[in-house]
């Protein structure tokens, strides 16, 4: 049985979570980025964005 099968674990860890990740190549005048986004339908969302030295073009992916 793993942790969250157990009868003490809390009803709110059991969530359904969409984690997205975009990767923007620097610019002549602006840094690169990481953006990191994620969102459960339980308890909200959230997006952070990170200052990046990016080599290469654009990417992104959902988790």
């Amino acid at each position: 049985m793993n942790f969250c099968e157990s009868p003490r674990c809390p009803p709110y860890l059991h969530v359904t979570l969409v984690v997205g990740l975009v990767i923007t190549p620097n610019s002549e005048l602006t840094p690169g980025k990481v953006t990191i986004s994620a969102q459960a339908a339980e308890v909200g969302g959230n997006v952070s964005e990170i200052d990046a030295l990016v080599d290469g073009g654009e990417a992104k992916n959902c988790l």
